[in-house]
C-alpha cells in the first residue's frame, strides 16, 4: 500500500485529492460525508491500481505524473518498481 499525503481541493462544486506534484483525482461525491477544503489527508493506493503511462494511455492527465525508477524488486512472477516524483515521493508500482 503506497500512502500519500494529499489535500482536500474544492472546484466547480467536485471534490478532489490534491497533490504536490500537481496530479488531482478526483473524489466520488457521498451524501453522508463533508469534505474540508484545505485539509490535509493521506490517501492510501494499491500497487495494483497503478498502471504506467504511455501514448495509448486512455486515463485523465490530471491522473498522470512524471517520475524517476530508482529501484527495481525482482519478486519471482512480478517486479516492484520504486518509483520517485518530482518531489521525491516514492511510489511503488507492481508489475506482473
Amino acid at each position: 500500500m503506497n500512502l500519500v499525503d494529499c489535500t482536500i481541493k474544492k472546484e466547480n462544486g467536485a471534490d478532489y485529492l490534491d497533490f504536490d506534484n500537481g496530479l488531482q483525482i478526483p473524489v466520488p461525491p457521498r451524501s453522508d460525508v463533508t469534505l474540508e477544503d484545505g485539509k490535509k489527508v493521506t490517501m492510501g493506493i494499491r500497487t495494483e491500481e497503478i498502471s504506467i503511462a504511455d501514448d495509448t494511455t486512455s486515463g485523465p492527465s490530471e491522473w498522470i505524473f512524471d517520475g524517476l525508477v530508482k529501484v527495481v524488486e525482482q519478486l519471482g512472477n512480478e517486479n516492484h518498481l520504486h518509483i520517485f516524483d518530482a518531489e521525491t515521493e516514492k511510489v511503488i508500482y507492481q508489475e506482473k
